[in-house]
C-alpha cells in the first residue's frame, strides 16, 4: 500500500462551479524506491498521473496546439474557427464532452489519461472510476442550475454585460457548490476510486493521435488497484469541527496549492507518451512558471526537489485546485 497525494482542478482557473469547464484530477503516489537508472528524471521521487473528464484530447499533434491558447483567450468565434479551419472535429467534439460533465462533486466525476503510458511491455491508457455516481436526482438538480447560469453568462458576455451576470449567478448560485460536495463527503465517510488500465492492442489504437478514443469494445478498462481517499477536514467546507481541524484543512489546502504534477515525474516503466508529451506542449519548466506567475506568486523556474518537482499539467489543467 503506498500514500498519495491527490489534487482536483479546473482548466481555466478560479470559475463558478457550475461553468462548463473540463475537471481534472492529478495523482501523486509517494515514496518512490527506485535507483536513478529507473527513473525519468534523477530527482523525481513520486510517480504523477495526470486525467481528465474524457477520454480523448482536442488536438492531434504540437503543430495544432500552438495556435490554440491564442484561440481560447479570444473565445466565441475563434475558439470555433480554429477547429473548423483546422477539420478537427474529432477534436472539437472531445473539447465540447470534457467539459459538459455532471460536475456536482470530484468525487463522482470520471476521469481519464487521454494519452498513454507505458505499463512495463505493454502500452495503456488510464481511467480513475469513481465508486459512487452521481444518482439521476442529483443529474437532474444539477442542470436544473447549470443550464440557466450558463445560458446567462453566455447572454452577459454576448452583451458586454459579462461581470454583472457571473456576480448575479454568484449570489444564485453557489460558486463553489464542487468543494462544498466534497468536503460534506469526506467529513462523513471515504471516497474511493477503481484505477483501471486500458491496453493498446491493435494500430487502431494510435499512441501520437490522442484525439482518437481507444475501443471500449476491443480493448475494455481493467481495474488494477483501488485509490482510496479518507475521511479528513477539507479548507472552504462548512464549519469544521474545532481549530485542529481548521489548521489541518488549512495546512493541506497550502501543500497542494505548492506541488507540481507531471507525467515525467517517475519511473521509465511507466513512461508518458506520444508526440504530446514528448515534443514539449506540456513543457515542465515553461508551463509551471506561467501558471505560478499568473498566480501572482514568485517565478519558480527550476524544478523542485520537494515531493512534485518541476511543472504543471500541460494546458495548464492544474492552474488551480479546487
Amino acid at each position: 500500500m503506498s500514500a498519495a497525494w491527490v489534487r482536483f482542478s479546473n482548466a481555466h482557473g478560479l470559475r463558478h462551479d457550475l461553468e462548463i469547464d473540463p475537471r481534472g484530477m492529478a495523482i501523486k503516489v509517494l515514496g518512490l524506491a527506485a535507483p536513478a537508472t529507473e527513473r525519468l528524471a534523477d530527482e523525481a521521487t513520486t510517480q504523477d498521473f495526470l486525467l481528465v473528464t474524457h477520454h480523448s484530447f482536442f488536438v492531434p499533434s504540437p503543430i495544432e496546439f500552438v495556435d490554440f491558447p491564442m484561440a481560447l483567450r479570444s473565445g466565441g468565434a475563434s475558439l470555433v474557427g480554429f477547429f473548423v479551419k483546422r477539420r478537427l472535429w474529432r477534436g472539437g467534439w472531445a473539447l465540447v464532452r470534457s467539459g459538459f460533465v455532471i460536475a456536482e462533486s470530484p468525487l463522482t466525476l470520471a476521469y481519464f489519461s487521454q494519452t498513454p503510458y507505458r505499463l512495463g511491455p505493454s502500452i495503456v491508457k488510464l481511467q480513475a472510476r469513481p465508486a459512487r455516481r452521481a444518482d439521476l436526482s442529483t443529474k437532474v438538480r444539477f442542470l436544473l442550475r447549470a443550464v440557466p447560469c450558463n445560458l446567462l453568462m453566455t447572454l452577459g458576455a454576448a452583451l458586454g454585460a459579462s461581470q454583472r451576470t457571473r456576480d448575479w449567478c454568484a449570489r444564485h448560485w453557489d460558486p463553489d457548490g464542487m468543494r462544498h460536495a466534497m468536503a460534506g463527503t469526506l467529513r462523513e465517510q471515504k471516497a474511493s476510486f477503481d484505477i483501471c488500465v486500458q491496453r493498446r492492442t491493435s494500430e487502431a489504437m494510435p499512441v501520437d493521435d490522442p484525439t482518437v478514443p481507444w475501443s471500449q469494445t476491443q480493448s475494455p478498462y481493467q481495474k488494477v488497484a483501488t485509490l482510496r481517499i479518507f475521511r479528513q477536514p477539507v479548507a472552504g467546507g462548512e464549519a469544521l469541527a474545532g481549530p485542529a481541524a481548521e489548521r489541518a484543512a488549512e495546512a493541506m489546502s497550502a501543500v497542494g496549492e505548492r506541488l507540481s504534477f507531471s507525467p515525467w515525474h517517475g519511473l521509465k516503466a511507466h513512461e508518458p507518451l506520444g508526440d504530446l508529451v514528448i515534443e514539449g506542449v506540456n513543457d515542465p519548466r515553461r508551463l509551471g512558471a506561467r501558471r505560478r506567475r499568473s498566480d501572482g506568486k514568485r517565478d519558480e523556474d527550476q524544478p523542485r526537489s520537494d515531493h512534485g518537482s518541476g511543472s504543471s499539467f500541460r494546458r495548464d489543467l492544474t492552474e488551480r485546485s479546487m
